[in-house]
Order: C-alpha cells, then sequence, then structure tokens
C-alpha cells in the first residue's frame, strides 16, 4: 500500500514536470474563481491547491477566466487612477518643496546680510565712542 502511494507520488511529479515544461501558464482554481499565472514558473516553489494545466492556444473561450480578468482589469484600472493622483500629488509636493527651498534660500541670504550690516553698523558706533571719548577726555587733559 505503501509503494502505491509512492508510485502516485511519482507519477504525479512526472506529469508536473512535463506539464512545465511545455505550457506557458498554469490556471489554480482557488476557492471562488480561477487564477492564471503566466509568469515564470519557479522551480522551488511549493503550491497546495487544485490546478489544471491550461494551453492558452486551445482555451480561449473559457468564460469564468474572461470575466475574472475583467475584474480584475477593472481592479487594476481603479487602482491606476489611484497611482495617477498619487503621483500627481507628489508631483505638486515637489514643485512646493522647490518653492519653499528657494523662499528659504533668499531669506536665509537676507538674514546673513542684515547680521554683517549690523555688525558693521555696532563697529562704526563702537569706533565713533572710542574716538568722542578719547577726544573728550584730552580736552579735559586727562589723558
Amino acid at each position: 500500500m505503501a509503494q502505491r502511494g509512492w508510485v502516485m507520488i511519482l507519477h504525479l511529479t512526472l506529469m508536473c514536470l512535463w506539464a512545465a515544461s511545455c505550457v506557458r501558464g498554469i490556471r489554480f482554481d482557488v476557492a471562488a474563481s480561477p487564477k492564471c499565472i503566466s509568469e515564470e514558473i519557479q522551480t522551488n516553489v511549493l503550491v497546495l491547491a487544485d490546478f489544471s494545466v491550461v494551453n492558452h492556444d486551445q482555451d480561449h473561450g473559457h468564460q469564468p477566466h474572461n470575466v475574472s480578468v475583467k475584474g480584475v482589469e477593472l481592479e487594476l484600472r481603479k487602482l491606476e487612477g489611484a497611482v495617477e493622483a498619487i503621483h500627481e500629488n507628489l508631483m505638486y509636493l515637489r514643485s512646493r518643496e522647490a518653492e519653499m527651498r528657494e523662499v528659504s534660500e533668499v531669506t536665509n541670504g537676507r538674514v546673513a546680510w542684515f547680521s554683517i550690516m549690523s555688525l558693521t553698523v555696532c563697529l562704526v558706533v563702537s569706533a565713533g565712542q572710542l574716538w568722542h571719548l578719547k577726544r573728550y577726555f584730552e580736552k579735559k587733559k586727562l589723558i
């Protein structure tokens, strides 16, 4: 009995290897609707599901497959709209960031010039006070 199980597993494995070498996709019947996988099939992946190997050239008129594709297409269009809205929002934020950076740089330059002018005014006033005090003390003959 155990040998029969191993023989069935061996037959199933050989059939899967043969099917994977000559088809472009595998359709999985999962719970509600069939799913079609036509991308690269990897050898190190284990899938526990009921599946059937389908040749796409012979199965163009499969109605449930077309219905699920239309549902997926609708869902993809909704997601595409959401992605476009997010992209537009990011582009708007990028332009606002550029404007704010420019305003920040202009303000930074103005603050730098204001601090240089303040320092210059302070130095001129202190030099004027020193000159005035020196003259005052020379007149009073204290120096």
